[in-house]
């Protein structure tokens, strides 16, 4: 690819540039449809491939076809891992509010706010569904149990909701690519229960949580609920209040890529400076 920007006069950073966005607005043209259209992941990808090859063919020609064929390519390829993804994900949606049905599994995440408390639940059964959710989240009270931790309880369960208003935010669509099947609230206190799934996955979320509990615990409450989220992740502890001010800064990006991110690029640079 290069070698088609060195004969056509273009510098390596215009690709760079070109490419990733080409890729992007493809996966993003697929997002933005109204209705879900013909699969075409695979002959879209197919003719990707050809307009990849022509372009490495036409690369002797000095115009500027080449990277037209480049940049085409890569977007078609966009939309085709785009379509590709979301199929993959493929999974249940649990049917309207009817009765409360009992739930097992085990917690994923907890989100706190007051007296009430949102869990991401790894499920391993909901009773009368055959083939449960990957995920649900269940709005409970306040508890002792953390991530990791195995638990039944019974819950009104339901669609993720729908956007509040036409362009509004719709949790169903972020639910779906998070693989969350269902929501609702629990009409039980959450029990201890035996859940054989995920042992591994399961002991580092209750690590994590642990982590955080012991920095938020160490430091006051507002310093120590941020210092927490840029450590693990866990943005539980954040006051409503500093979230608002970060995202009004422009620093919200901060907790996003917190954790193993921050990690990576801190220890990245820190070692990169003593090599030097």
């Amino acid at each position: 690819m290069r070698a088609i920007l060195r004969r056509i006069g273009w510098g390596g950073l215009p690709l760079a540039i070109a490419l990733p966005c080409a890729f992007g607005t493809g996966a993003m043209v697929y997002l933005t449809l109204p209705v879900e259209p013909v699969r075409l992941a695979v002959p879209m990808l197919a003719c990707a491939s050809v307009l990849f090859v022509a372009a490495l063919v036409l690369a002797r020609t000095r115009t500027a076809l080449p990277l037209a064929l480049l940049v085409l390519a890569f977007a078609i390829a966009g939309y085709a891992r785009a379509e590709w993804r979301t199929h993959a994900l493929d999974h249940t949606i649990l049917a309207d509010r009817d009765r409360a049905r009992t739930v097992t599994g085990w917690i994923e995440d907890v989100q706190r706010s007051g007296p009430r408390e949102r869990l991401v639940i790894r499920v391993a059964t909901i009773e009368g569904v055959d083939a449960p959710p990957p995920r649900i989240r269940v709005t409970a009270s306040r508890g002792e149990f953390g991530p990791g931790d195995a638990i039944t309880l019974r819950a009104v369960l339901g669609p993720p909701p729908r956007p509040a208003a036409p362009g509004g935010y719709d949790s169903g669509f972020a639910s779906w690519y998070a693989g969350i099947g269902g929501s609702g609230f629990a009409v039980s206190r959450p029990a201890e229960a035996e859940v054989a799934m995920d042992a591994g996955r399961r002991r580092f979320a209750a690590w994590r949580w642990s982590i955080a509990e012991r920095v938020r615990a160490q430091m006051p409450a507002r310093s120590g609920g941020v210092a927490a989220a840029l450590l693990t992740g866990d943005r539980s502890g954040i006051d409503p209040d500093d979230a608002e001010a970060l995202r009004a800064a422009g620093l919200g990006h901060i907790l996003a890529i917190s954790g193993l991110h921050m990690a990576l690029m801190a220890g990245g640079v820190f070692f990169a400076v003593t090599a030097l």
